[in-house]
């Protein structure tokens, strides 16, 4: 990943993708469940809304990033292309190679062989 400096490669892009969905739901159900509180619990002590609003604030604000990169992960996805191809525009011109079709890039990223590990000790 050209922003993190690190690779997020044919290894580990399955886990790294799988890991936003979850992340990104549980801050919006926290941030959820804080309004839910907020809105039936009126007579709630002070200090208990407070610190309720703080954290739907802090999840709201969470939420918010994650699900736009869940969101651009899912678009590359579908288009075949990694980060790095999408910076670059390395396909604007002319056609993909490795897209394969929308449903068959999420079947292989979730589902297809997890290539081995490239350093092995002898």
């Amino acid at each position: 990943c050209f922003f993190l400096n690190k690779c997020i490669g044919k290894r580990n892009h399955r886990f790294f993708y799988i890991l936003l969905f979850p992340l990104t739901v549980y801050f919006l159900l926290m941030f959820s469940f804080c309004v839910i509180f907020l809105l039936k619990n009126p007579n709630a002590i002070i200090l208990t809304k407070i610190t309720t609003f703080i954290i739907a604030t802090i999840s709201f604000l969470a939420s918010l990033p994650l699900f736009f990169f869940f969101a651009f992960h899912s678009y590359l996805i579908a288009a075949g292309i990694n980060t790095y191809e999408q910076i670059m525009r390395t396909y604007k011109d002319e056609k993909n190679p490795f897209d394969k079709g929308c449903c068959r890039n999420f079947t292989v990223l979730l589902f297809g062989h997890q290539p081995s590990c490239c350093n092995t000790l002898n």
